[in-house]
């Protein structure tokens, strides 16, 4: 069964209990746990292909227009509209203590040799603000190079971050280039 459809069977009023039927509130209460106990996914590609210029030392939010031909929709939550818009993973509708994996693909280019390069995501509550940020992937270059990057990122969503937003940056001791290919979100 599709998330589609679990919707739209979530969707059905069954208000006339009188047969012993199944509520309505109860049936939401399954279709969710069912969901949330069988996983879903989103993947959000980019459809440029300029790199973005990264200053030495100067962390920098990552681009991703979510547009690309290799985006894939369909199978995300069916409680969620979108997850992503505007360079953003977007935690709207994701219910409290739910865990989040996120899959990062990047390619970046080191111009020198002996370059660390680091990746964080910043957390914002559902107003905006900045709740905190995450370093979770460090990577040393010895010489310079073009490279495909793919990090992975788990999270839970607590109180701070409900309905919020997650941003990708990267920063690196000396000048590079980045591009944000794709981002997966799994609700495993």
């Amino acid at each position: 069964m599709t998330n589609k459809e679990l919707k739209e069977l979530n969707d059905i009023n069954l208000a006339d209990n009188n047969a012993k039927k199944i509520t309505a509130e109860k049936l939401r209460e399954l279709t969710t746990e069912f969901v949330k106990s069988n996983g879903s996914f989103a993947d959000y590609n980019n459809s440029s292909v300029t790199h973005q210029t990264i200053t030495a030392d100067v962390w920098t939010k990552l681009t991703n227009n979510g547009s690309g031909t290799l985006t894939e929709t369909s199978y995300k939550p069916y409680y969620c509209s979108s997850m992503f818009s505007e360079d953003e993973v977007r935690l709207a509708n994701i219910p409290l203590g739910t865990v989040v994996t996120l899959r990062l693909d990047n390619t970046i280019t080191v111009l020198s040799n002996n370059t660390n390069v680091t990746y964080r995501v910043k957390f914002k509550d559902s107003l905006g603000a900045t709740v905190y940020t995450s370093e979770f992937d460090f990577k040393h270059y010895k010489n310079a190079t073009t490279v495909s990057s793919v990090s992975l990122y788990n999270f839970y969503i607590g109180d701070a971050i409900l309905d919020g937003s997650i941003s990708l940056e990267i920063n690196a001791e000396n000048n590079i280039t980045a591009l944000w290919n794709g981002c997966l979100i799994t609700i495993p």
